[in-house]
């Protein structure tokens, strides 16, 4: 997999190992499919200077590395997954893959540009503008519970 992202095997056992300690890993990710509210969200982790610090830093460029997570507001559990890029080509299959049908989806405003349209075709799909504020007062959507993983 180290290949495929083009980062070295060190950082991605890093990245691993940091995923590990923030949360539970179903490791049957095919059974990891749910109907119930999930919060989604992106991260990017790369190699932090003389590896002392965290491992994540959000929205950088160099050598990175993106992590999309989901977060399942009523069960808890959480998936996380590495992906080349945050584009809806790459990002809709993996959201088909582990969220039912129906199901009700909160995500910030950033993806929404990219997937509102293909998601509300299958989902009750919410957003909020960060940029604004943390919850939205229309329709009550936050994406706090996933933002406090990362």
């Amino acid at each position: 997999m180290h290949n495929s992202l083009k980062i070295s095997k060190p950082i991605l056992v890093k990245i691993c190992r940091y995923l590990r300690q923030l949360c539970f890993i179903d490791l049957d990710k095919d059974n990891f499919r749910c109907g119930v509210p999930v919060e989604i969200d992106e991260s990017v982790f790369k190699k932090v200077k003389n590896n002392i610090g965290k491992y994540m830093i959000h929205y950088t460029e160099a050598k990175q590395v993106w992590i999309v997570g989901m977060k399942y507001r009523i069960t808890g559990k959480c998936l996380f997954q590495a992906v080349e890029n945050r584009k809806a080509k790459t990002l809709l299959p993996i959201i088909q893959k582990h969220i039912l049908p129906k199901s009700t989806i909160y995500s910030d405003c950033w993806r929404a540009n990219n997937l509102t349209n293909s998601i509300r075709k299958h989902y009750k799909h919410f957003t909020v503008n960060h940029s604004k504020e943390f919850i939205d007062k229309r329709t009550g959507c936050n994406t706090n519970i996933i933002e406090s993983i990362w």
